[in-house]
């Protein structure tokens, strides 16, 4: 996670933590994560009234036909959507869009969690973050397919985190002078300007165990859909303490969230007669 004056919480040595529970008053919030996260969700609303569409589309024809495979392309459009497949009732990927991923068809995906989720509702779902069949990590909306109110199959949308949170943030990050991480509640981490972070767990792996202050942000974030904290660090290249803020929101479909993350220093004059502190 780069460092600048708006930072990532990661790369920080906390040397005191506390949040909005502590009674803190809020700062006004950067209005660039109001914008993110509105435009984040409009994406994912968006593919999910399409893969809504997609399914209906294909109860009138058959799983792996042209048609079902010419309506699993049209999902495609969609920035960070990896592939989109047909799933028979037991769980096996019949069609695949786009072709570099068709060697998936076949594929048994009966065990995850998703799916076994879905079979035992009848509802569409959205998983949290794993490693998928196509060898990266991402999340699976899926829509179930009915045809004469019987269900015969689901659509499955793979969507790639980091590629839709980075071709949202990445072109408008002049509109702010910092960098927004976001993870899910479990703690994994979606995306971040370092890309050594993703995948990682926030609250379970070692390279986070040095930093307590910033597991127990995760731990409020965790907690609630949205807030602000402060907490304490030496300011970059300084000895000095400086007070940290920072934000976070949410975004999701079905139950399942994404917390949107950003963090700065708090203004200077806000942060005189600090106490000297040490790691």
């Amino acid at each position: 996670m780069r460092k600048g004056f708006w930072q990532v919480v990661v790369m920080l040595i906390p040397v005191v933590c506390c949040a909005a529970e502590d009674n803190i008053t809020n700062a006004p919030a950067p209005p660039f994560l109001s914008e993110m996260t509105q435009r984040v969700q409009r994406q994912l609303s968006e593919m999910d009234r399409w893969a809504r569409a997609a399914a209906q589309r294909i109860s009138e024809t058959e799983l792996d036909s042209d048609l079902a495979r010419d309506v699993l392309r049209s999902l495609l459009r969609y920035s960070g959507v990896v592939d989109c497949s047909s799933v028979t009732t037991n769980g096996i990927m019949l069609a695949v869009e786009p072709k570099q991923y068709q060697y998936c068809q076949g594929a048994d995906i009966s065990g995850q969690e998703q799916v076994v989720r879905l079979r035992e509702t009848g509802k569409p779902v959205f998983s949290e973050s794993f490693k998928t069949a196509e060898g990266l990590y991402a999340a699976d909306l899926e829509w179930p397919v009915f045809r004469d109110a019987e269900w015969v199959g689901s659509v499955s949308v793979l969507i790639c985190p980091v590629a839709l949170l980075r071709d949202d943030i990445v072109p408008r990050a002049g509109a702010f002078s910092g960098e927004i991480w976001a993870m899910e509640p479990g703690g994994r981490i979606l995306y971040d300007a370092d890309q050594g972070e993703i995948g990682r767990n926030l609250f379970s792996d070692d390279l986070y165990e040095p930093y307590e202050a910033l597991r127990e942000l995760g731990r409020r974030i965790q907690r609630a859909s949205a807030g602000f904290g402060e907490y304490s660090f030496m300011a970059q290249g300084s000895t000095n303490i400086v007070t940290k803020q920072a934000w976070w929101s949410s975004v999701g479909l079905h139950g399942t969230m994404w917390r949107l993350v950003a963090t700065r220093e708090k203004p200077a004059q806000d942060n005189t007669n600090q106490p000297a502190m040490s790691r």
